[in-house]
């Protein structure tokens, strides 16, 4: 854990202290079994003096191998974000016993090091002991020639190595998650239903690898109010400068018979996770505008924790009910994300067969007793957020009439055993 906490904090002291016990004989094993590496150690190399790459040099050429250092140039921004998703991929977070604090920092520390690393591969490019390649979208088209100008190998080769090599390492796309928001507007006051969703949507994105759709549930009453045109031309100018938002998309929450009659809550809840995931959604998560969420690295947490069910039963990602830790309701699974898997195997977040059973109560704890059995609805303990409204703990009344879900503990037994349990 030190030691890859040194590399974060201290790469250039982690990087001269590897290469002075075990890093020169490593190196100089690699280079004379492979003909091209990267990544690794190789991509910290510029953290070492001047003299140790020409000394790897030196000691190559003594075995009659030519070295060229070659390093890919992209922004500080593009860099930050490729490693967080690394660190995620790798739990690396987990390994090297990252504090809460340190967590919240990782984003930092990794920026001060890419603005180090790019530092040097600019001075080691002026010294002629590195070439640069500059990242594009068109890799495989610019590449081979460009690598066939500073090797001896052609570009005929360099491209099969590009593609059979280069693609299959290549960092997978970053998962969206599904945000779920319905809220009552105030009709006399656009502000107030405006500044709720920016400031939702603010945290949210502190989280800079943080991908995601947002689907909107607007009760139809107030469909056509000023508020919800309000709302709506937020998020739409919103998704068009924010590279975090993915999509938008509406849902109109169906009218109620009677002004009495309670809101149900589970079913536009189960609308609208099928509307995010049928565009993409890898996990869904119903907010309230008056949710308000604390951990600025809460994205990476969720993906961390699909990756570990993934890992520890063998199924595919997206599986599972994980979910966040609501200090406003200590140990009790109020805001589950839903894996897209589930919508796989029953068609919709609620299965069909009990959607007249869920008016506006259960729905959460049914989902999280469902996946219980197969250790697949962990609570992600960092990832915290408080309820303003409707929570336990200081908080005022719930803001509708609860109608619970009678024997909805039965349903988890069969739906366990005639739906999850065929899937495994």
């Amino acid at each position: 854990p030190d030691h890859v906490k040194k590399i974060l904090q201290d790469p250039q002291a982690a990087v001269q202290d590897w290469y002075s016990t075990v890093g020169l004989n490593e190196i100089l094993k690699l280079v004379s079994e492979h003909a091209y590496i990267c990544d690794g150690w190789v991509a910290l190399l510029p953290f070492l003096n001047r003299s140790a790459l020409e000394e790897i040099e030196l000691q190559a050429r003594a075995a009659s191998i030519q070295i060229k250092f070659v390093s890919t140039s992209r922004s500080v921004d593009e860099t930050v974000k490729s490693e967080l998703q690394h660190w995620v991929i790798h739990d690396l977070e987990r390994q090297s016993e990252l504090s809460f604090d340190e967590r919240c920092r990782l984003e930092d520390d990794l920026r001060i090091r890419a603005i180090q690393h790019q530092c040097l591969v600019k001075y080691l490019c002026s010294l002629g002991l590195v070439k640069l390649l500059p990242l594009s979208n068109s890799i495989q088209e610019n590449w081979p020639g460009i690598l066939s100008t500073i090797t001896d190998s052609s570009a005929l080769s360099w491209s099969k190595v590009l593609k059979d090599v280069g693609v299959c390492n290549s960092t997978p796309s970053l998962p969206i998650a599904g945000i779920l928001v319905t809220m009552r507007l105030q009709r006399d006051n656009t502000d107030v239903a405006t500044s709720s969703i920016k400031r939702l949507l603010g945290e949210i994105e502190k989280d800079h690898i943080c991908r995601y759709l947002l689907v909107l549930g607007i009760d139809a009453d107030e469909r056509n109010s000023d508020s919800a045109a309000a709302v709506i031309q937020h998020l739409n100018e919103h998704m068009e400068s924010s590279p975090q938002m993915h999509s938008f998309h509406l849902v109109t929450n169906p009218p109620r018979q009677l002004q009495s009659e309670p809101f149900a809550i589970c079913r536009v809840w189960d609308q609208m996770a099928v509307e995010a995931w049928t565009h993409g959604a890898d996990w869904v998560v119903l907010l309230g505008d008056d949710i308000e969420i604390t951990c600025p690295f809460h994205h990476r947490a969720f993906y961390r924790s699909f990756l570990d069910i993934s890992n520890r039963i063998n199924v595919p990602f997206g599986f599972g009910c994980p979910f966040w830790n609501d200090v406003s309701f200590p140990g009790f699974p109020t805001f589950p994300c839903v894996g897209k898997i589930h919508f796989k195997i029953f068609g919709g977040l609620i299965p069909e067969h009990r959607r007249e059973s869920f008016g506006n109560q259960d729905l959460d704890p049914y989902l999280h007793h469902l996946y219980l059995k197969l250790g697949a609805t962990p609570c992600v303990t960092d990832a915290t957020l408080r309820n303003g409204v409707g929570g336990n703990i200081g908080s005022s009344e719930a803001r509708y009439s609860r109608i619970p879900a009678k024997g909805w503990r039965d349903f988890v037994l069969e739906d366990y055993r005639t739906h999850l349990l065929p899937f495994m």
